[in-house]
């Protein structure tokens, strides 16, 4: 039948009564009472206000209710609504009365029955209006367009604009006008109606800016595809599986690791079904580095994403409108643990167990207090097992996110993305992609450009680093430069004439290490990590960073703990990525942290020096103060070694030496503790033999870059009358003190006078070991050995001398035990050294290669130089260069071992040749001396009488075990082992 205006009044009014239903329930909607007068006559208008009239004794406000099917509130009844069959029916369900409940829910039923299409499904309810017709049960019926038309838009408009009332469970759907699309779609089983009011409450304190889906978040922040598989998978399965035992997931790295790409690839990957609500911390921006702005964020997504909680939280809001201003703690209980607590029991429950919240760069929050505040407001919530919220949280591992975590009593599941093994290749797989999209836009040719080696350098160099493989390719992709020449300069090929390559590499690390608190350990600790760094072959030698500072270990750890994006401190410490060691080597991009590698090592020499001076002035002043806690530092190892691994410039390393040089001075007026070859303190530390190993190695680099000719060139053979004229009757004491002021006043290379010679000869007659314990001074030292060497060199030796000459060199031997020095003339000049082609300024001469320790390689050239027996071929000499080499000179006769091969000698011959080697090896021994290890028929030689030279540069005194076991050979240690 025809759709009359009586009818429409008739459906207007029962639809008055269905809003007027809801208004006896507490709810308001904000709509005209009345459809367009378009429809109605002003006649129809008088019947309508009657009608209106009529309700309003049966107003009552209540507060809000939700409709919910099941649920202790008011219910919109979801039973199936059987149409009626005659109009008469429905003009009748204008006169029952509206005084109570019943009546008025009979209303609304008829209303919806008649002049809608209303059909239910199990607890979906759906209205749908079609332009020219009704569609209910009696099929279809003529409708005036323009009578819809305006009647469809109005009704429309009154769920538009509804609110202060909740439908739950009951979903209506395709309200509206098909042509021109004006329709409400309730989809989500919730029409909130605190809504609006309550949430505008939070705009002001939401950081929108720190959405991941915010436009201010960077678009190429996410994982390169076909990368970080891994992760992702095992981030996915926990995300999917709304059982799992862990409520958050802690995503941690060093600086540059990708974290937040991470984080980013996760919350684009899921909806809000999924994720819930998404914060990404940026500590540059002060609207998303600041924590207060967290829980407002959180909220408003999750009333958005969780429409059942919107209600709640809107009632919070309206409740304490000043709540954003509270602290965190009361933002959070009221706006996120309430209401999921409240609804944690109900049958919405299940849905919204698997949400979970996203919370990139934690670290990042400006605050650090607020930090840890944040994460134990977290850790209280997920501690309840009501509480159907997770967590995803990503940061760099920070100290005070570190404790927490370590500290956390619930399951946690952790990513370490410092140790995920396939970071190396997933980096070659990023560039390799990205040079490859480069090359067709700058037509390059991808086969051939970069060279795979170019890649693998660029891996090696990122050390698991994003961030240093994407600030490359962002600098090589400049679209107004060369891809290839940008290459260069990230190789070092060419210099760069702009931006840094690295520019936000280095503003990562500057930042990092702006927030140190204490900046002046900072720049002590650097230089310290910076020297050893380049010392990365030495075994353990970071067990003595915190000696080198003057603290405990702990003490150091705690100190650092502000670096943990960088460093790293297990298995030791160490840089997460030796890009940062790039930084402070360069001042352009480090500015105030440049840290140079001279400088480091400078610095790392002087704190060595610095400790050694220590322990020896302890040592010095009581022995045996430190128990059995020996002294055994790890730098030692760089030390025992020509040549030294911590590379100084002569001028900076004798400047660094200085205090050690005084030590050893103070030891020689301390007789105690410079007796010759003996400990000078407890034999298992190694204090003193550093300390004299250092000055070694100064001498070898002074010696051969600054080579000089030695003093006393002008020794002669005695005359007739010198050797006639009686020898001084001083005691030691004074004959040793003329003898030294004369040596004092030889400034360059004169001869010694006839006084001198006597001194000399005068003084050697003294037991050796006496006269060394007399010998007072470094420079006094110096003169004595230089003289005893130049004689020992020279053919006169024994005119000089006679049988007490072998007095001269235990003399010059005893001198040396007590402080090692080397005579000038000892060493080689460097640029008359061919050792390829074995000659020495254009003579064949035997190279003896040695690398044992600089204090055995020094002692056997010093030993074997002053040994002048006619038995052992000599010692021309020394050179330190990569290596220490001895020379001698060329063998001309024949090999002991060529020549027993090459003749049948007698019995009586070879008991000849036998006595003369056992001759040699006594004259040796009796100096004090022990071969430096066993020898054989090759190491001897016959001349053309059958004579015996020895050729054995390896010697060694009667030393101590301890400072055999400090260079690394404690075997035969004793002159008793070796004459064995």
């Amino acid at each position: 039948m025809p759709y009359t205006k009586e009818r429409a009044i008739s459906t207007a009014s029962l639809l008055l009564n269905m809003i007027r239903f809801f208004q006896q329930l507490g709810c308001y909607i904000d709509i005209p009472l009345i459809p367009s007068n378009n429809i109605l006559t002003a006649e129809d208008w008088r019947v309508f206000v009657s009608g209106q009239e009529r309700l309003d004794s049966n107003t009552n406000t209540h507060g809000s209710h939700s409709f919910r099917n099941g649920a202790k509130h008011s219910t919109l009844a979801s039973r199936a609504v059987i149409p009626q069959d005659s109009s008469a029916d429905i003009v009748k369900s204008q006169s029952p009365p509206c005084n109570s409940r019943a009546g008025v829910e009979q209303n609304i039923g008829a209303t919806l029955q008649d002049a809608l299409h209303f059909s239910t499904s199990g607890n979906t309810h759906t209205v749908s209006v079609d332009q020219e017709n009704v569609t209910d049960s009696r099929g279809m019926e003529h409708i005036d367009p323009g009578f819809h038309s305006d009647w469809s838009t109005t009704r429309a408009a009154m769920f538009e604009k509804a609110h202060n009332f909740s439908i739950e469970n009951a979903p209506i759907t395709n309200i509206g006008h098909q042509h021109n699309h004006q329709h409400v779609n309730i989809n989500h089983q919730h029409v909130n109606t605190h809504g609006n009011r309550g949430l505008a409450n939070l705009k002001a304190f939401i950081s929108f800016d720190a959405l991941h889906d915010s436009s201010a978040q960077d678009p190429e922040r996410c994982c390169h595809p076909g990368t970080r598989k891994k992760v992702l998978h095992k981030m996915c399965t926990w995300m999917d599986d709304p059982n799992a035992s862990e409520h958050i997931l802690w995503v941690h790295g060093p600086a540059g690791v990708g974290k937040s790409a991470i984080a980013q690839t996760m919350s684009n990957l899921y909806d809000r079904h999924k994720v819930g609500a998404t914060f990404f911390f940026v500590r540059s921006d002060p609207i998303r580095n600041d924590g207060n702005r967290l829980c407002p964020t959180l909220a408003w997504q999750l009333a958005l994403s969780v429409p059942i909680v919107q209600d709640l939280i809107a009632s919070s809001l309206e409740e304490y409108p000043d709540l954003p201003t509270k602290a965190i703690e009361i933002q959070f209980n009221k706006l996120i643990a309430q209401p999921f607590l409240t609804i944690s029991g109900g049958e919405s429950a299940a849905p919204t167990s698997s949400r979970v919240i996203i919370i990139d760069g934690l670290d990042e929050c400006s605050d650090v207090k607020l930090q840890e505040r944040i994460l134990k407001i977290i850790g209280n919530a997920v501690a309840d097992t009501r509480f159907s919220l997770r967590f995803v949280i990503s940061s760099r591992s920070e100290a005070n996110i570190q404790d927490f975590f370590d500290q956390f009593q619930s399951a946690t599941l952790q990513i370490d993305l410092a140790n995920v093994d396939d970071a190396f290749r997933d980096i070659e797989t990023y560039l390799i992609s990205e040079f490859a999209r480069i090359a067709v836009e700058q037509n390059l040719d991808p086969k051939t450009w970069p060279a795979p080696a170019i890649i693998d350098i660029l891996v090696s160099k990122s050390s698991g680093q994003f961030v240093y493989a994407s600030t490359v390719m962002k600098y090589v992709g400049d679209k107004y430069e060369s891809a290839a020449a940008q290459l260069d300069v990230i190789l070092g090929l060419k210099p760069s004439t702009g931006k840094s390559p690295f520019s936000e590499l280095d503003a990562l690390y500057t930042e990092i290490l702006k927030r140190q608190p204490n900046q002046n350990f900072l720049k002590e600790f650097l230089p310290v990590l910076v020297a050893r760094s380049m010392l990365s072959g030495v075994k353990d030698l970071h067990e003595d960073d915190a000696m080198l500072l003057g603290l405990e270990e702990t003490q150091l750890h705690r100190k650092l703990r502000g670096m943990c994006s960088i460093l790293k401190f297990e298995p030791f410490l160490d840089v997460h990525h030796k890009s940062f060691l790039d930084f402070l080597d360069d001042s352009s991009r480090s500015g105030e942290y440049h840290v140079s590698k001279d400088f480091a090592n400078r610095r790392y020499m002087q704190r060595i020096t610095d400790v050694l001076v220590k322990a020896a002035s302890k040592a010095m002043e009581q022995a045996d103060t430190h128990g059995s806690d020996h002294f055994r530092p790890r730098f030692a190892t760089i030390i025992q070694k020509f040549p030294l691994k911590t590379e100084l410039p002569l001028n900076d390393l004798e400047e660094t030496l200085q205090p050690l040089l005084a030590i050893q001075e103070k030891l020689l007026q301390l007789p105690n503790m410079s007796r010759p070859w003996k400990p000078r303190a407890c034999e298992k530390c190694w204090t003193f033999y550093i300390i004299d190993d250092l000055p070694l190695h100064m001498a070898c680099l002074r010696r051969t870059s600054q080579l000089q000719e030695p003093k006393y060139v002008g020794i002669r053979p005695l005359t007739a009358m010198e050797e006639k004229q009686d020898i001084p009757q001083f005691d030691l004491d004074t004959c040793l003190s003329l003898l030294l002021a004369d040596l004092q006043s030889v400034k360059s290379q004169l001869s010694l006078n006839v006084d001198a010679i006597g001194l000399v000869r005068a003084l050697i007659r003294f037991d050796p070991i006496e006269t060394a314990m007399k010998v007072r001074s470094m420079t006094d030292a110096q003169n004595l050995l230089e003289l005893i060497f130049c004689l020992n060199k020279k053919e006169c030796f024994t005119s000089w001398f006679g049988a007490a000459a072998h007095n001269a060199t235990r003399l010059a031997l005893a001198i040396y035990g007590r402080v090692p020095l080397l005579p000038r003339s000892l060493f080689l000049n460097n640029a008359d050294l061919d050792i390829d082609q074995k000659t020495y300024q254009g003579k064949a001469v035997e190279i003896c290669v040695d690398k044992v320790s600089v204090s055995r390689d020094c002692v056997s050239a010093f030993m074997w130089g002053n040994l002048s027996h006619a038995s052992i071929l000599q010692c021309l000499g020394i050179s330190f260069q990569s290596r220490t080499v001895m020379v001698s000179p060329s063998p001309e006769n024949e090999m002991l071992s060529k020549w027993r091969r090459s003749t049948n000698p007698s019995v009586s011959k070879i008991q000849a040749i036998l006595f003369e080697v056992a001759k040699a090896i006594q004259c040796i021994h009796s100096l004090g001396i022990a071969f430096g290890y066993s020898f054989d028929a090759d190491d001897i030689y016959l001349d053309s009488d059958h004579h015996v030279k020895f050729r054995l540069p390896h010697f060694r005194p009667n030393m101590c075990k301890g400072r055999f076991d400090y260079d690394g050979y404690g075997w035969n240690y004793t002159l008793e082992g070796s004459l064995h």
